[in-house]
């Protein structure tokens, strides 16, 4: 029996140094294979289990640095690297609510740690949790003066509730205390709309290609370095910049087996046409905690500017993007392939209260609001689920021009959040889908599903705001014209641009960019997407 031990500790012992020369010679996918076949029959070797992580964070398998963090964290709870690298497996998996969780238990163990109530603060801005992060980073200031990353963590706070002026000079001084320190970067170059001057541009350029620096970190700075030659018209340079920017997002998601993939997409939305081929009698649902109004269509189309219109009436809370629909619509998938019911028509009442109970569980505080916006772009495609959990609430579709919101897509970092937003090719395919979509829903529902033109809210405002709030079931309120003076918190890319009066009249794209987007407009062409308006093209 000890001769059968002392083989097996022999074995581990083999199996582990194999990892850590993989490990060294750079062989990083062979070290995860040894370490974790160590892990199996030895979970708390703490060499390992650091091993194991750095791989899985080097692989970007984030699967398998969450298995990995969850082992070493409950291995030996009072690590904080282990927690440090299950709230960042956590994160870069966009479970941004577990990451916070998870990290708040080293912030409980550290009260006082400066450097902690800033990443905490961090995390919060990312779930939403205004609240949290201003009190996070109020105990860090009181600590002593702010590093870099709490400065910029208090700049984007400042920023996503609307004052910029503080936004703006928080940035500054972040870069500042530390020129190295990329992230406050591409904010201050969004707050200040592309207008900066030439020495941070040229320690934009510096940390840019710098290929030592995380890659994520250098697409952030390529995005704001083609936005500030936006901002001086030199569009040919600004395309570089976006290419290189999104040619590095595209590289980590192939590398995290993300790439969008258009045939995969499509299929997808054939099971979902299928399940909502046909849609159950409208219930008389209990009224649940305010009614939802969902505001949908495609990223960069309009989305915040209907919100804000709306959040601006006093009996409405503005949610921003909720991700309540999206998990119930996977839900629903599992149902139907899980269930006997060939669609929703077939849901029994319970189950349809079930899902419509699961989304308000989701709401933030909303105060005394009656209505809520729910802005989550992507719900166009379960514009059927919304009726038959809400027979009650409004969907309004937004739709703008698609070379437009094509390229206004290419040329914000999304980073991993729509892998489709990397290309201009992909843009153009995954527009084509939204058309079809978007048209299926507007005949099967009509009125129901109305559609509001962007560039026709914008021209003519104040009757299309009008009747914009009336479609949603509301009394008309002046506050809404002056919707940026509001006071709410907004965390899209349009967040400096709706604090300020609505702009009547904007250059098309196509006139400053030109041949830079034939790729998308072809692109578009092929997908069957009228250029001009984004509809799908008649005729064969």
């Amino acid at each position: 029996m000890s001769d059968n031990r002392s083989d097996n500790r022999n074995q581990l012992a083999a199996l582990a140094a194999g990892a850590a020369q993989a490990w060294r010679r750079g062989d990083v996918a062979v070290a995860l294979r040894a370490g974790a076949d160590v892990l199996r029959a030895d979970p708390k070797n703490l060499a390992m289990l650091r091993l194991c992580a750095a791989a899985a964070k080097k692989l970007r398998n984030w699967q398998a640095a969450v298995r990995i963090g969850e082992l070493w964290r409950d291995s030996y709870p009072d690590d904080p690297k282990a927690i440090r690298a299950l709230a960042n497996a956590y994160f870069e998996l966009g479970d941004t609510q577990k990451s916070r969780e998870t990290f708040k238990a080293l912030l409980d163990a550290n009260p006082d740690s400066a450097e902690y109530l800033g990443l905490y603060a961090r995390l919060c801005l990312e779930a939403f949790e205004y609240e949290e992060a201003t009190a996070a980073l109020e105990k860090a200031r009181a600590l002593g003066p702010l590093s870099a990353d709490n400065l910029h963590a208090f700049s984007r706070l400042k920023y996503l509730l609307g004052d910029l002026k503080d936004a703006e000079a928080l940035s500054a001084k972040a870069i500042e205390t530390d020129p190295d320190f990329v992230r406050a970067y591409p904010q201050y170059t969004t707050i200040r709309g592309g207008d900066v001057d030439d020495k941070i541009r040229a320690q934009m350029e510096r940390l840019a290609e710098d290929n030592k620096r995380p890659p994520e970190h250098r697409s952030s700075l390529y995005f704001a370095l083609g936005n500030i030659d936006h901002f001086n018209r030199d569009y040919p340079e600004a395309m570089k910049a976006f290419h290189r920017g999104n040619g590095l997002i595209a590289d980590l998601l192939r590398a995290e087996g993300l790439a969008y993939d258009p045939k995969a997409l499509e299929d997808y939305r054939r099971r979902e046409d299928d399940i909502a081929r046909a849609l159950p009698e409208a219930h008389d649902f209990p009224p649940g905690p305010a009614i939802p109004i969902f505001v949908v269509g495609m990223p960069r189309s309009g989305t915040t500017l209907v919100e804000s219109i709306l959040a601006a009436h006093p009996d409405v809370f503005g949610a921003g993007e909720l991700v309540a629909l999206p998990d119930i619509q996977i839900e629903v998938l599992r149902w139907a392939q899980n269930a006997d019911g060939k669609s929703l028509a077939d849901a029994p009442r319970v189950q349809l209260e079930t899902w419509r109970g699961q989304y308000f569980a989701r709401y933030p505080d909303i105060q005394k609001a009656r209505y809520v916006v729910d802005k989550q772009p992507m719900n166009f495609r379960w514009a059927g689920l919304i009726k038959a959990l809400f027979p009650e609430s409004a969907i309004i579709h937004i739709r703008r021009n698609p070379v437009d919101t094509g390229f206004s897509i290419y040329r914000n970092d999304f980073s991993k959040a729509w892998p489709f937003a990397v290309g201009l090719n992909s843009i153009a395919h995954f527009y084509g889908e939204y058309a079809r979509i978007t048209a299926q829903w507007a005949e099967r529902l009509g009125s129901d599903f109305p559609l509001v033109v962007y560039e026709e809210l914008i021209a003519d405002f104040e009757p299309e705001a009008r009747r914009l709030v009336e479609r949603c079931g509301l009394d008309w309120r002046e506050e809404c014209l002056d919707f940026h003076r509001a006071e709410r918190p907004i965390a899209t890319f349009s967040a400096a641009q709706v604090r300020q009066p609505l702009r009547t009249k904007t250059a098309k794209t196509r006139e400053k960019y030109g041949a830079l987007l034939d790729p998308l407009i072809e692109g578009l062409a092929r997908a069957g997407v009228d250029i001009d308006t984004g509809a799908v093209r008649a005729g064969p």
